[in-house]
């Protein structure tokens, strides 16, 4: 196979062995990435630059890159970062998939490109295509925000990335093309160097020439750039394989050193875990070098925020592109479809452009995002940052709402902000919320993906209102438990009740709750999340009494953890279908789907508390055995009947703590006596007996396929 190419489910099966290359921890995501989207597709709409296939622009979904690679944004910004991030897209597909530019149109369009970054092009007037006048707009609302030193790195990074595109054009046609040189060209195309302007506007610093002018600091822009461009041709390679593209790293390994496709994909992947290793290592030695330069303490500070945005802007690069449609679609317009009624690139669709008003991105509001296909799985992480995006804002303003010191309290819990008020990123999956969003798309004939991208849709109002409630609902029971169960830690950080006190934790989960109720207009809703907190407090009173019997058995215990999981869950479930209409019936069977699968999330994190890993988790190894928990598995060991559930019961009695090889020693007695096994084993029955409540109420398609990926994300999960 040495050079040969490789195409189809042999080719999917080679990239699917690869190692995951992005990180375990999920990047922050910014709670504005719905109206980040909006924007940008109003934008693109309004100066006609959406492209031949206007569903596959608004599949892509910009305003999710932007969260996750500026999560820490205002809505503006991030949105004007959105509408970056989709102008250097609409170039690459433009002129690498559709129009191929000779040299004398890159350099016509190089010519009026210099106008729009000089700022003499007369908006309004006609002088340029819709593309140069949509990059006009970006330009000057760009231009607005940042300062002029600022500004004038941004265009020179962004004249680098336009330099590289044409460098790629001519590239395209190399017989054997060279890698030293497409790795030049490609760090040009990536265009890091005006992202990285967009990340000072983001953490509102500018960095000065004594910074960005530092070796360690090019060598920082150059290694992001690198991480982009082959995180980008691994992801890209199936698609740009079957074009016959020549700029992508596995391509040129196959060419030019005739590596086998695997081999050349897996020398990819090694490049990029080095490249990786080479960012940690400069963003670790930077404040020395910095020190040693001399450069004063504030300077240092300031790069100090830039390098940690450009990690975030690299962790959320490597998430969205083994998630984005853009690579699992292919472009079906060929040279001789060149788009002959919508030419972006070369001056054309200049009707209309004169009546288009400058500074911003008024018209019309933008379609709504289409919603993939039946059929087409989306990843749980996407499933949940749609979620998220749309609660998140509701969820910060009812808390707004509280007296000043409930308020930090309540956002301390919630990730927010630490002790003193000053932002963090430690926020929840949102699981609840997105079940309850995700069955009211379920139940209604509206999708996921445009429900959540269109908040004037009928059933949204109610179904967000829900998902505020129930994320409300779990906070406040989780402010409760901590104090109750003595645990210090969530999320890797103190809890509440460690860093503000016992009575105060408590109060502030009483406020979380009466706040929940005021969330809900109606009373069968506010009935259903009554009924559901009412069943676990019941659940939280039969899982104390446990602590002090000798004899609990597993399906007492099954009873409780569904009362204290499965309870909120089904609650989620049925009042996201109450929201979109449903009859009791149909609501009912939501229900009991999310009893279901609130056993089998309890289950699992029942797993997690006996054998989960530390650096994951946020809670020490065996917290649960500590603890001297009756967890599921530890019940199911201890009356196992089995000599390791007996060895099991006498730790257990021992009045003394859990720790070191004793400890070690009580996690492999739950594995021996079977306690393990048998809770990811019930846990798959409890998944399978939830889908079985659902088969006669006939879920919409493609809300279906994401509550089961959401179920397997549960099941699965390893925090």
């Amino acid at each position: 196979m040495a050079g040969g190419k490789t195409s189809g489910p042999e080719l999917d099966t080679i990239i699917a062995s690869l190692p995951r290359f992005h990180r375990a921890d999920r990047p922050a995501t910014n709670p504005h990435a719905a109206y980040a989207e909006q924007q940008v597709q109003q934008w693109a709409r309004h100066w006609k630059v959406v492209g031949p296939e206007p569903e596959f622009f608004h599949r892509i979904q910009y305003g999710h890159c932007a969260a996750l690679t500026y999560p820490n944004a205002s809505p503006e910004t991030l949105a004007l970062c959105a509408q970056w991030i989709a102008w250097g897209f609409i170039i690459d597909d433009q002129h690498t998939r559709v129009l191929k530019p000779t040299a004398s149109q890159w350099t016509a369009m190089m010519g009026r490109f210099e106008a729009v970054f000089a700022g003499t092009m007369s908006p309004g007037t006609g002088d340029g295509g819709a593309f140069e006048a949509a990059t006009d707009d970006l330009c000057r609302r760009t231009r607005a925000a940042l300062t002029p030193g600022q500004w004038e790195r941004f265009v020179d990074g962004v004249w680098l990335f336009l330099e590289g595109m044409r460098s790629e054009s001519e590239f395209q046609s190399a017989a054997r093309p060279s890698m030293g040189e497409y790795v030049e060209i490609r760090r040009k195309t990536i265009g890091v160097s005006f992202y990285a302007v967009l990340v000072e506007l983001e953490e509102g610093v500018e960095l000065p020439a004594r910074v960005h002018g530092t070796e360690v600091y090019r060598e920082i822009l150059e290694t992001i750039s690198w991480v982009f461009a082959l995180i980008n041709d691994i992801v890209s390679y199936p698609a740009e394989n079957a074009a016959g593209e020549i700029n992508n790293f596995i391509v040129i390994a196959e060419k030019s050193y005739r590596l086998p496709t695997e081999a050349a994909l897996r020398r990819a992947h090694a490049d990029l875990v080095r490249s990786m290793d080479r960012f940690e290592e400069l963003r670790r030695d930077m404040p020395q070098v910095l020190e040693k330069a001399r450069v004063p303490s504030g300077d240092r500070e300031a790069a100090a925020r830039c390098v940690v945005g450009m990690t975030h802007f690299i962790d959320g690069i490597l998430a969205w592109y083994p998630e984005t449609y853009r690579y699992s679609h292919q472009l079906e317009c060929t040279d001789g479809q060149a788009l002959e009624d919508e030419n972006l690139l070369d001056g054309a669709g200049r009707e209309d452009v004169a009546n288009v008003p400058a500074g911003g991105s008024p018209g019309p509001s933008a379609a709504p995002a289409a919603e993939p296909a039946v059929g087409t799985a989306r990843t749980a992480a996407r499933i949940l940052a749609e979620a998220s995006a749309s609660v998140e804002p509701a969820l910060r303003a009812a808390i707004d709402e509280l007296p000043g010191p409930l308020r930090l309290i309540a956002g301390y819990h919630a990730g927010w902000w630490d002790a003193e008020g000053r932002p963090c990123d430690a926020v929840g999956k949102r699981i609840r919320s997105a079940l309850a969003l995700t069955c009211a798309a379920a139940t209604s004939s509206t999708p996921v993906a445009r429900m959540v991208s269109d908040p004037a849709a009928s059933v949204f109002p109610a179904a967000l209102s829900a998902g505020v409630a129930v994320e409300l609902v779990h906070d406040f029971s989780l402010l409760h438990d901590d104090v109750i169960d003595g645990d210090r830690m969530r999320r890797h950080h103190a809890t509440a009740w460690v860093s503000f006190g016992t009575g105060n934790a408590i109060v502030t989960g009483d406020a979380l709750l009466i706040t929940a109720v005021r969330q809900l207009d109606s009373g069968q809703a506010i009935k259903v999340l009554s009924q559901a907190v009412a069943d676990l407090c019941e659940g939280e009173l039969a899982d104390l009494t446990f602590e002090t019997r000798a004899d609990p058995t597993v399906p007492e215990c099954m009873a409780t953890a569904e009362a204290k999981t499965g309870a909120l869950l089904g609650a989620a479930c049925q009042l996201g279908a109450l929201a979109a209409g449903a009859p009791g019936a149909v609501a009912d069977a939501y229900r009991r789907f999310g009893r279901c699968l609130g056993l089998a999330f309890q289950l699992t994190d029942d797993l997690l508390g006996i054998a989960g890993d530390p650096q994951v988790t946020g809670k020490p190894v065996g917290a649960d055995l500590v603890a001297r928990k009756k967890s599921l598995p530890v019940v199911a060991a201890l009356t196992s009947g089995t000599p390791a559930g007996s060895l099991l019961t006498r730790l257990y009695d021992r009045p003394d703590r859990l720790e070191g090889p004793e400890l070690a020693r009580a996690v492999a007695l739950v594995e021996e006596a079977g306690g393990m096994r048998w809770a990811r084993q019930e846990a798959g029955r409890q998944m399978e007996a939830a889908f079985q409540a659902l088969r006669p109420v006939d879920p919409e398609p493609s809300a279906a396929e994401d509550l089961r990926t959401l179920a397997e994300m549960i099941t699965s999960r390893d925090r």
